[in-house]
């Protein structure tokens, strides 16, 4: 939800101000691309540019923002602390503003720059294969690339991704320099992912081992009133 909602191509340039406005541009964009990627990306960089320029489109970006940061929270409130509530809110609003701030200068290129997050089970996804998905550990900075970090011959299981694949289609052969060599595109950041093996399942699974072992007792005057009953 994070991904899609964050980084989708149209979503904070024109948020909700006509209905269901990030979906039909997205629908247009698809269909122009389907006959000629050159045109798309024209067409997307003239489209993006007046929105971010028009008059209001800075309370469009804060809007879109606002909504899309109680979209998040509702989803995760369910599996969290409910005492955390307003500090997971703070957390996810900086991050949306962040990507709402740093994402408009990557929309505004010609090629088309995406966030790509496969569902676990997706093995048939362009960027779903293990070269993609470093294991996330928690002493390691998720913001530095981890291109090029060396990939086990046997890896345990992928239980979640964490971060997506950050990445750039190839420049078109008319959009290039005459002396500028082809291009094959470019993966800005790797993606994490959670594996069976990291330490905090490890942990976790320790503590679920230790909890079937030493069920919590009950306490006395619970048991006295279950006598009772």
């Amino acid at each position: 939800m994070v991904t899609f909602r964050v980084f989708g191509p149209f979503l904070f340039s024109l948020g909700r101000r006509y209905d269901k406005a990030d979906s039909l541009f997205l629908s247009m964009s698809n269909h122009i691309r389907d006959k000629s990627t050159r045109k798309e990306a024209i067409w997307r960089q003239q489209t993006l540019l007046a929105a971010f320029t028009s008059s209001g489109a800075k309370q469009r970006i804060n809007t879109a923002a606002g909504s899309v940061v109680e979209e998040i929270v509702t989803a995760v409130k369910y599996f969290a602390d409910p005492r955390e509530e307003e500090a997971i809110k703070i957390a996810v609003r900086r991050i949306v503003k962040l990507a709402a701030e740093t994402w408009r200068f990557a929309r505004l290129e010609r090629e088309m720059i995406t966030a790509t997050m496969p569902a676990v089970y997706d093995q048939d996804h362009e960027f779903a294969g293990p070269d993609y998905w470093s294991a996330h550990k928690t002493e390691d900075t998720p913001i530095a690339s981890l291109a090029g970090t060396a990939v086990p011959d046997e890896r345990p299981k992928l239980l979640l991704r964490i971060f997506p694949v950050i990445h750039r289609e190839p420049k078109h052969e008319n959009l290039r320099a005459a002396d500028e060599p082809p291009d094959e595109g470019c993966i800005y950041h790797h993606g994490l992912a959670l594996y069976d093996d990291a330490k905090a399942v490890e942990t976790r699974r320790e503590e679920i081992k230790q909890a079937a072992y030493n069920p919590t007792p009950l306490s006395p005057a619970s048991t006295s009133s279950s006598r009772g009953r």
